[in-house]
């Protein structure tokens, strides 16, 4: 941004104070800046100044919030530093750790505890992790479905949906039906109300024409836009030929019958339309007559407009005829024949909905849309969904709400914020809708796009009425760049294609200020050659990924000059990024054909873990530990890379036992074979061991036995151990959430492979290194360099083909099923539905493709591949206009379609076309290619040297090999002596000795009670700490868990956890926003943080953390410590524990995404507490 200050815009929103205020921020425009700036004059009024307390601050996630907290806090300081005899300022700055800037989750939490009285909850609810909310909700689904089953019989409406969904299959795609209606049903405020407007809009018994449906008339005015598009443009066409006369008249005279009859039938199907569905379907087909021919005349550059206009209003007519191919009492029939599953499926969705909160109730467990709906109870009142006493009470603490990405937010929040903000009187709201790119996580733009018409245009700072400002100026982008963004945008996005037309106010602006261009935007488009008879089909995707690579690497070979911060200088690989729509798809294309080019790349490779060869061997060895008995996955480990069994070895086990499952015979083999005893007594060992120790420690346990990194970093580089990590912190996740035991871990594993739910691993961490992400991913950041690739690749439009559709306005949509004739067709509310979904997809395909093109500041190249090049931009041209009528471009099936579009329309060169062939490198890609074989030759001078630097050879990360692969916090270096880590590492060689069985009842040592006090800290209910007998009742209990013996329950210090809970470190634990307690952690970090020889290498840091809470967005660590300390002896044992609590912050910081404000060492014994202050 320019360092001059604020624009005009920009100063209205931050001193526009006298009522609510829209700020539609395009862009690169400075939102997060003007936040800053608006708070800033509220707390620095000379005449009224403001705490920063007195404001709520609501952001869309976590880490946005933490780093809006940190720009505010940053800002605060520095005036501050500037004013040093401002008291009110300092004051400011320590309040800023206490203000409320945070997710609309985290302030639902704090309200609700605060009030939980009023909605019949306790304030010691927990929010629920998402993997234990899921496996409850589809618990509460099968339990429904069972008592579904029992009265099948008498329910008719049960058994049409079982025979319409589940057709004599299983019940997933029943399930699948069930779990996305539940979540569509709870994007709304008062979910069974919507419920009961669906259930009524399935009546159709008292009309008699389709157009009384909402479903008919969705599709009716959908056929009038089609039908008004083509109308005037073949009117448009023959008044063009009719403007000269005397030179077409050839032409008018051989086709103007035709096209006379086409035209009126068009007309007359418009004016049908307003006369009901059956009339409408009369009017149609619309006539073609067969065009005359022209003889002795050639008029091909003249006709050929107008016949490509014709040919494709003939396809759309086709399709308005599949539309209206059934009369009204026939399409009315079959949704009263539907009509009944339906019912069904909404009344299992509730029934679903109760047992899930029944059991979320047990458990006092609140999932996100329970905080959101118990909000809204607290909040709203549900006869006129005004603000309720508690709302006005919780206003009027708050100067202001101020709310960032209002285009994301749902019909829920939306009424939340409006009943916290006086009516809408104090509220600020900021966001784009350009970029709202998630409606699948039930974001709703029209929301924003309401506001957006009805709030008025700024007029003054002192305006007592909503208004609205618009931020356009853009500060990251070269003005060609922006040029070329708008240039694409005017001619793509509409209301009818993105929700928001792309005008004036929509347009990008470069500031008074900014350089002058130098930016440039390339359209690539490679023409991938057709394979040949016996040949393999060419990837397209690794054809294109090789061009983008090859001109990477040439731009930076090239050092191509780019701007930093006003300076010119060579680009570097860190500053380009590839912009992909789903890297889980192209992703791998593209990092193979990066290292191909020697060019190193960083990126997020989703897709594939659970069936990468660790993940599937490492299940398969958790499976077999579980029960041995299990053949598939015994063979899968025994010829794995672990245990390296041959396929004649395992040919040698079966047959020592053909009788008898493998794991007998294997037993069997054992007797003559030691490598099948060594993998029995390995076995036996982890099958023993497992049954004392959880998930997380066992798979550490194999880990380090089997050394199981090592063999798959050897194997499949960092995203093998990368892998195997995840899956560590999986197990983790797995204990955190009460679970126990092997047989739940690997059941939870194969549900999560159901859902499609797979983790992302990033498979490199150097910094100068191309970035590889989706476009998603993408938002928010910026990059000197862009490619936009894989724009080919086809809109998704899977989810139109679910069995049944659900729109949370038009309701739901199934198909008829015939089970006589063994047909599916759609319903006119799925035609509808199917209708309305496909537009909304488009249109955010469209917003997607906005957010991709603006994260450029210099550089775009976009890149995308074609059959046929030259074929593709042929056909483009034929509907050329500008703007691109809608219609048009929601027929075209990619990004690269409606891009190629844009480019062919005049745009004074901003985007440059050219095509691609691949080059004869590639070209052997998928040919054969014959290699010669050199002749025999005596060894010369130039051997000799190249033996001898083999022999002289040093191995170039000699510094790395003492560093240990893994560390845990309290392992960390407590001395600067251990530079490169070899003490470390020395130190963390285990020796594993026998458990004690004897039983004797010796005193526990030290460490043991320690042990036994933490599992009390872990189990405790904060709520029974106020008396010695509460504490002596909650040891009792977690005895009675099975969490402490008898030795350990008499071993704990009751008096020091009283102690403890009744100072001002135990209050601040029971009123923290969240509580996270034995908090296990397994991430990689930079060595470099632990030992200053390290380098850029990395280790794998554990660690627990024995409480972490949240309070306003900001965490703190508190490690309880039993040691024997004293006033004098409490700085050295600080000084001691000071590293492990800086890994505790770092990671606590890395995993939950908010900054870690203190550290605390809890000395219980002598009472004493110590700070260590985050670096």
């Amino acid at each position: 941004m320019s360092s001059f200050g604020l624009t005009q815009d920009q100063k209205n929103a931050v001193y526009s104070h006298s009522s609510s205020v829209l700020v539609s921020a395009a862009a690169g425009s400075g939102k997060t800046r003007v936040l800053t700036e608006r708070l800033m004059a509220y707390v620095t009024d000379n005449e009224n100044p403001k705490d920063i307390s007195s404001f709520l601050i609501i952001t869309y996630t976590r880490a946005a919030a933490a780093e809006l907290r940190s720009r505010i806090l940053d800002e605060l300081s520095r005036r501050s530093a500037e004013e040093p005899e401002n008291r009110r300022l300092r004051r400011q700055v320590t309040l800023c750790y206490r203000a409320q800037i945070g997710t609309i989750h985290s302030f639902c939490t704090q309200i609700l505890r605060e009030y939980c009285h009023k909605v019949g909850l306790t304030p010691d609810f927990r929010v629920g992790d998402e993997d234990k909310c899921s496996e409850l909700r589809e618990k509460a689904l099968e339990k429904a479905l069972d008592l579904a089953y029992e009265h099948v019989i008498e329910d008719g409406d049960f058994a049409a949906l079982v025979e319409s969904i589940g057709a004599g299959r299983d019940d997933s795609r029943l399930s699948s039906a069930v779990l996305e209606l539940h979540g569509k049903m709870l994007s709304h405020p008062y979910p069974e109300k919507w419920v009961d407007i669906q259930l009524a809009s399935l009546d159709t018994s008292k009309l008699h024409d389709a157009n009384d449906t909402g479903w008919g008339r969705e599709l009716t005015e959908n056929a009038r836009r089609t039908a008004l598009y083509w109308a005037e443009r073949l009117e448009s066409e023959w008044s063009s030929l009719c403007a000269n006369e005397t030179e077409n008249a050839p032409i008018i005279s051989a086709y103007g019958e035709s096209l006379g009859e086409t035209m009126d039938a068009l007309r007359v199907f418009i004016h049908a339309l307003d006369l009901g569905w059956d009339r409408a379907a009369n009017a149609l087909p619309i006539p073609f007559l067969r065009l005359k021919p022209l003889k002795k005349y050639d008029f091909e550059e003249r006709k050929a407009s107008l016949i490509s206009a014709r040919e494709s209003c003939k396809d759309a007519c086709k399709s308005l005829c599949a539309v209206f191919d059934s009369p009204s009492d026939k399409l009315l029939s079959e949704l009263a024949i539907t009509a009944p599953a339906m019912r069904a499926l909404l009344r299992l969705t509730l029934e679903t909905d109760r047992l899930y909160a029944a059991e979320k109730r047990r458990l006092n467990l609140l999932d996100f849309s329970d905080l959101e709906h118990f909000a809204v109870k607290l909040l709203c009142d549900p006869e006129t969904n005004e603000a309720t006493g508690a709302a006005r009470d919780i206003s009027r603490r708050y100067t202001e709400i101020m709310v960032d990405e209002y285009q994301d937010v749902n019909a829920v929040q939306d009424l939340l914020f409006r009943c916290v903000s006086q009516g809408e009187n104090n509220i600020f709201m900021v966001g784009d809708v350009k970029q709202s790119i998630y409606r699948f996580r039930l974001a709703d733009p029209s929301i924003f796009i309401k506001k957006y018409h009805e709030f008025k245009e700024f007029v003054s700072t002192g305006e007592n009425v909503p208004q609205k400002i618009l931020l356009q100026s853009n500060f990251r982008s070269d003005r060609n760049i922006l040029a070329a963004c708008n240039h694409v945008f005017r001619n793509t996005m509409s209301e009818s294609l993105g929700e928001i037309s792309y005008d004036e106010d929509a347009a990008l602006m470069p500031p008074d200020d900014s350089p002058l261009p130098r930016g440039k935007t390339e359209l690539a488009i490679l023409a991938v050659p057709q394979a040949e008879d016996g040949e393999e089909r060419p990837d397209k995707t690794y054809l294109e990924a090789k061009m983008v690579a090859r001109q990477i690497r040439q731009l930076v070979e090239n050092s191509e000059m780019i701007l930093d911060k006003g300076t010119e200088r060579p680009v570097r690989y860190g500053d380009i990024a590839i912009l992909l729509r789903s890297p889980n798809v192209a992703g791998m294309a593209f990092r193979r054909a990066l290292s191909e080019e020697k060019v190193p790349v960083f990126a997020e490779q989703g897709g594939g873990f659970f069936t990468s060869p660790e993940i599937q061997i490492v299940r398969s060895l958790l499976s077999v530990i579980d029960n041995p008995h299990r053949d598939i996955p015994l063979a899968s480990i025994l010829s794995s890379p672990v245990f390296g069994f041959t396929a004649d070895e395992l040919s040698e086990v079966r047959a020592a036992d053909r009788a008898s499952g493998f794991y007998a015979a294997l037993t069997k083999a054992a007797d003559t074979s030691d490598k099948c005893k060594a993998f029995i007594e390995t076995l036996s060992e982890l099958r023993a061991i497992s049954d004392d120790i959880g998930v997380y420690e066992l798979l550490c346990l194999i880990y380090g036995r089997l050394e199981l990194p090592a063999v798959f970093a050897a194997s499949s580089g960092s995203s093998g151990s990368g892998n195997l990590m995840l899956l560590l912190e999986y197990a983790a996740k797995f204990e955190e959430n009460g679970y126990r035991g092997l047989f739940g871990f690997l059941k939870q594993l194969t549900r999560m492979e159901e859902r499609g739910e797979e983790p992302v691993v990033t498979t490199s961490g150097a910094g100068n290194a191309v970035a590889i992400m989706s476009i998603h991913k993408s938002k928010g950041l910026e990059f000197p360099v862009v490619f936009l690739a894989n724009t080919s690749r086809q809109f998704n439009k899977m989810d139109l083909r679910s069995p049944v559709l659900i729109h949370p306005e038009l309701g739901l949509g199934c198909k008829r099923t015939d089970t006589e004739r063994g047909i599916e067709y759609p319903t006119l509310a799925r035609r509808a539905i199917a209708s309305r979904l496909n537009s909304e997809m488009l249109s955010e395909e469209v917003r997607v493709l906005y957010v991709a093109m603006t994260r450029a500041k210099e550089r775009l190249y976009i890149s995308c591949a074609s059959k046929d090049p030259e074929a593709l931009i042929v056909k483009l041209s034929e509907n050329l206009s500008s703007p691109v009528n809608p219609e048009i471009l929601k027929s075209l099936p990619s990004m690269a379609h409606w891009l190629v579009t844009a480019a062919l329309i005049e745009n004074d060169g901003l985007i440059t076309i050219r095509t691609e062939t691949p080059d004869s490198a590639e070209e052997t890609i998928w040919g054969e290619t014959e290699i010669p074989i050199p002749e025999t030759k005596v060894p010369d001078t130039a051997a000799l040297h190249e033996l001898r630097s083999v022999f002289y050879w040093r191995y170039p990360f000699e510094s790395a090999v003492g560093l240990p692969s893994k560390l845990t916090a309290t392992s960390l270096p407590q001395d600067d002596g251990d530079d490169d880590g070899e003490k470390v590492a020395k130190e963390r060689t285990h020796y594993f000795s026998l458990p004690d069985f004897a039983g004797d009842e010796h005193p526990l040592s030290g460490s043991e009670r320690g042990t036994a006090t933490h599992i009390v800290m872990q189990f405790i209910d904060f709520s029974k700490t106020k008396t010695l007998s509460d504490i002596e009742g909650e040891v009792a209990r977690i005895k009675l868990l099975g969490q402490l013996t008898e030795r350990q329950a008499k071993a704990v210090d009751r008096a020091s956890i009283l102690g403890f809970f009744a100072s001002d470190t135990g209050a601040r634990i029971k009123a923290a926003d969240m509580v996270h307690r034995e908090k296990r952690f397994s991430l990689l970090c930079p060595a470099g943080m632990f030992f200053p020889k390290g380098g850029n290498e990395s280790v794998l840091l554990q660690g627990v953390v024995d409480c972490c809470i949240e309070e306003a967005g900001c965490l703190t660590i508190i490690d309880y410590k039993t040691d024997f300390v004293t006033q004098e002896t409490l700085s050295d044992l600080t000084e001691h524990y000071r590293k492990q609590l800086l890994a505790y912050a770092y990671a606590m910081s890395r995993i939950l995404g908010n900054p870690v404000s203190s550290c605390l060492l809890c000395f219980l014994r002598a009472g004493l507490v110590s700070e260590i202050k985050p670096l």
